[in-house]
């Protein structure tokens, strides 16, 4: 059968951390694994023949002459989803650890705001200036993540749109209001008019909110410290404040258990 292979170089300094991460989401044929931390991501489809269901395994390796440790090791067992489709709000007992996945078409872009070189120094105090509440053109479209009913409390992971002199820049921010959290952003690298659609997928395990924007070319990882949204009390939303149309084209989210699997 042809099997083609997928390979990339990982961005990692191993004399300073003396460390590597692998993270690998397998869902039947379909492998998705991300090398420290996301910096890079490989997708592939798998054909077995005969490790299917019951019959699959997993093994650690390592084929080398170094000696290599392994210092952590988990897995999770992923159920079926619980929501396929679009809607503003979820509401279940299980939203502190979940995968979640969106995906916007976003229209409209003559409502983009103007985009000024400055910004590109300090895009941290840039989330800061436009918050998930602040009003904008194109944006600010994303989730509100571990929010309380009334969304007083949240942490939200959101993109905004801007037009530059030759482009489109899109800022992927996440934040928590009210209490002292730096904020996290960062710009992310699609090309929105030819695409007219950009992903997001954000890994919620209790105060660990891990997101990626676009596939994964930018990852942002922050910490949450919920007062009230916590367990059965803890909501998801999807949500755009922004003047252009914004449509939800896919929205799929799935309950994590607890692992089956922990040790070296």
């Amino acid at each position: 059968m042809y099997k083609p292979t997928f390979a990339g170089f990982v961005d990692v300094d191993i004399p300073e951390s003396g460390k590597i991460s692998l993270r690998s989401l397998i869902d039947h044929s379909v492998v998705e694994s991300f090398g420290a931390g996301g910096t890079t991501c490989i997708t592939s489809r798998v054909y077995s023949s005969t490790a299917i269901g019951r019959n699959a395994h997993l093994f650690v390796i390592n084929n080398g002459l170094a000696n290599v440790k392994v210092s952590k090791l988990k897995a999770w067992e992923m159920k079926r989803p619980f929501m396929n489709g679009v809607g503003g709000c979820i509401h279940r007992n299980v939203l502190s650890k979940v995968d979640v996945e969106v995906t916007f078409e976003v229209t409209g872009l003559k409502k983009t705001e103007s985009f000024y070189p400055s910004w590109s120094t300090n895009v941290e105090a840039l989330c800061g200036q436009k918050r998930a509440n602040v009003r904008g053109g194109t944006g600010p479209f994303g989730l509100h993540v571990l929010a309380s009913a009334n969304i007083e409390e949240r942490a939200s992971v959101f993109f905004r749109i801007f037009k530059a002199q030759t482009k489109y820049k899109v800022l992927m921010s996440t934040l928590r209001p009210n209490m002292y959290k730096p904020t996290f952003a960062c710009f992310v690298d699609v090309d929105i008019p030819e695409s007219g659609k950009i992903s997001q997928r954000s890994l919620i395990d209790h105060s660990v909110v891990k997101s990626f924007g676009a596939g994964v070319t930018t990852c942002i990882t922050s910490r949450v410290y919920p007062n009230t949204a916590i367990g059965r009390k803890a909501h998801l939303f999807v949500f755009n404040n922004g003047l252009a149309n914004v449509k939800v084209s896919k929205l799929e989210a799935w309950e994590m258990k607890r692992p089956f699997m922990n040790g070296a």
